[in-house]
């Protein structure tokens, strides 16, 4: 699973890497989403 999380987080500094920490607000949404998810199971 954190795993998972780091990829993503990577992936979107990845995209954004000329760009404001901005990007950080949809990562962390995602984030949380998939958490909130996971402890739904």
């Amino acid at each position: 699973m954190s795993i998972l999380l780091t990829d993503l987080t990577y992936q979107e500094h990845k995209s954004n890497s000329g760009k404001e920490p901005a990007s950080l607000k949809p990562a962390l949404f995602l984030l949380s989403e998939i958490f909130y998810l996971s402890q739904a199971k």
